[in-house]
């Protein structure tokens, strides 16, 4: 007989690892098919849901509190672990796949460690361990995710709710843009693209470049720009440098460049610098307006 548990994510301590990022390969796993490891038990996971959604005030879905993970995330991954943290199998979907969220898995009894890992990225997870968690080019997007290690023993079913694991930086640029400068290149420091499920922080110190292009609106009214990072655990601070690029290439020449320090990003949290990027506020000077978001939250800054 079936029973129906909810899992509850249970935080351990943080281990940090200290190094540069290299672009990782895709994980592969089948897609929407049973995941074998035994037969001797049959579980399905049904990870339809998340916990905290709010992140913008202008996202339609987060405004009605809708918790239904197809309205954040386009993909998703299951990693499943022995209980010494060696990787058994990894299964992949995508929004269209149907059934999305919903995995059936045979196996034999015993203790599992299971991770879920939601996102928007290109391609699929790497799954070192569920401490150590990589995404193609290291490129970090909205990302939800849970983790839970369990004894199993009969047929069950388990409702898995996922939490959200970035933070967000906003530029928010109240000026026009110049018609010269056609992208922004934000670098930043102090953050991770890797990912530990076991404690929900990034674990190692990562180099994070991002180009956005701009907008034909940024011309004539204000604009903004959006990254996300793992948060390290405790109150490490980022540094961004933003360029604003002459071309399209990722080498164009910069006209304008602004650095940010002491930037605090956490877990759930939109933080936000507003302010003149190209010239000087109407009432003279120049600065950025931080602002932090509390739901998502939201930290706001002036530049």
């Amino acid at each position: 007989m079936k029973t129906l548990l909810r899992i509850t994510f249970a935080a351990m301590l943080l281990t940090s690892l200290f190094s540069c990022e290299k672009a990782t390969m895709e994980e592969e796993g089948a897609v929407n098919k049973p995941i074998e490891l035994g037969s001797e038990i049959k579980i399905s996971f049904d990870a339809n849901n998340i916990s905290n959604p709010s992140y913008d005030g202008d996202d339609e879905a987060s405004r009605n509190g809708n918790t239904a993970l197809k309205n954040y995330c386009s993909r998703i991954s299951l990693a499943i672990f022995d209980e010494t943290d060696n990787k058994l199998k990894a299964a992949n979907q995508e929004l269209s796949d149907n059934n999305f969220g919903h995995f059936d898995i045979s196996l034999n009894k015993g203790t599992y460690g299971f991770v879920f890992i939601a996102h928007n990225g290109d391609g699929n997870p790497t799954f070192t361990s569920p401490s150590q968690i990589k995404f193609p080019g290291n490129k970090v997007t909205d990302t939800f995710y849970y983790y839970g290690q369990m004894d199993i023993e009969e047929d069950a079913t388990y409702d898995v709710t996922l939490k959200r694991a970035v933070g967000k930086f906003r530029l928010v640029v109240k000026d026009e843009t110049p018609k010269t400068i056609k992208q922004m290149k934000i670098y930043y420091t102090g953050g991770s693209s890797t990912f530990d499920a076991t404690t929900g922080y990034g674990c190692v110190n990562s180099k994070q470049t991002e180009y956005r292009t701009v907008s034909e609106e940024a011309y004539e009214q204000e604009s903004r720009y959006e990254v996300y990072t793992f948060p390290h655990q405790g109150d490490k601070k980022l540094k961004f440098e933003i360029s604003a690029l002459r071309g399209t290439k990722t080498d164009s020449p910069a006209d304008y460049v602004r650095t940010i320090e002491n930037v605090t990003m956490r877990t759930n949290t939109i933080t936000q610098y507003s302010g003149y990027f190209y010239g000087e506020a109407p009432e003279g000077g120049r600065g950025f307006n931080v602002s932090i978001d509390g739901e998502w939250k939201q930290e706001n800054y002036e530049y």
